[in-house]
């Protein structure tokens, strides 16, 4: 009998390492993932910023169909502008000083139209990047959604000291792109942190205090505003990101 509780407690032991392994194990490893599908996420957010601030340059707006900014980085062309002459060069630096003796208006640079998907992704991270005709198609689809889910993508028009200024939003929720089936205290513990930092940084007194839970009961916030973020429809912020070092010019 001593010999069978013996085992049994070794049994339970054994049981509850590894419950206390996993419970400190899960949050470990969800972090770890959750970052690395996060700058998946960015990288192709990125992309589409891109192709969004260059329809705007060539159309004077932004879109929100997707077939109208895929057909515009496969089939349009775009103004490119680069040097004649080195200015750092010696010899062109004497060639530009008579050049502009001659006329003051004279312009350092030759124009010519080039085809779109071989320009704006041209330069990445400071190497050489392209996007091929599929991987093009494929941006309006979240990573690992399996090309179920396509990031939401919206513009308008707003007002702003007497102009009227095009802006646009594009976003793609966590709960679409993390591992919800595996991380599900994981992903909910994080939406709570979000929205803590979403109500302490709002202005709206009725959410102050609020847990997750009773605002999304509430009809105060939704589940899906969290997540990865460029632009806004409220106000310009020249299509900025909300990962973190972030340059909407970068």
């Amino acid at each position: 009998m001593k010999k069978v509780t013996e085992i049994l407690l070794a049994v339970v032991i054994v049981v509850l390492c590894y419950v206390i392994f996993k419970q400190i194990q899960g949050p470990v490893q969800f972090e770890k993932e959750a970052a690395n599908r996060k700058a998946v996420v960015v990288k192709k957010i990125k992309d589409i910023r891109t192709a969004q601030q260059e329809y705007k340059k060539a159309k004077g707006k932004f879109t929100n169909n997707w077939d109208e900014l895929i057909a515009f980085i496969l089939e349009d062309t775009i103004e490119y502008r680069s040097e004649i002459y080195d200015e750092n060069n010696l010899e062109n630096a004497a060639i530009l000083e008579q050049l502009r003796k001659q006329d003051k208006n004279w312009k350092n640079e030759k124009i010519v139209r080039v085809a779109v998907k071989d320009t704006i992704f041209d330069i990445k991270d400071k190497m050489p990047y392209s996007l091929s005709d599929a991987d093009i198609r494929k941006l309006p689809y979240i990573p690992f959604t399996n090309e179920t889910k396509k990031f939401e993508l919206d513009t308008a028009t707003i007002t702003t000291a007497g102009l009227q200024i095009p802006v646009v939003r594009c976003h793609a929720a966590y709960i679409d792109f993390l591992d919800t089936d595996t991380y599900n205290q994981e992903v909910w513990n994080l939406l709570s942190d979000e929205f803590n930092l979403f109500a302490a940084q709002s202005q709206n007194d009725e959410i102050a205090g609020m847990g997750l839970k009773q605002a999304i009961d509430e009809g105060q916030v939704s589940i899906r505003h969290f997540g990865v973020t460029f632009g806004s429809l409220e106000t310009s912020t020249n299509e900025a990101g909300n990962w973190t070092g972030d340059s909407a010019n970068e």
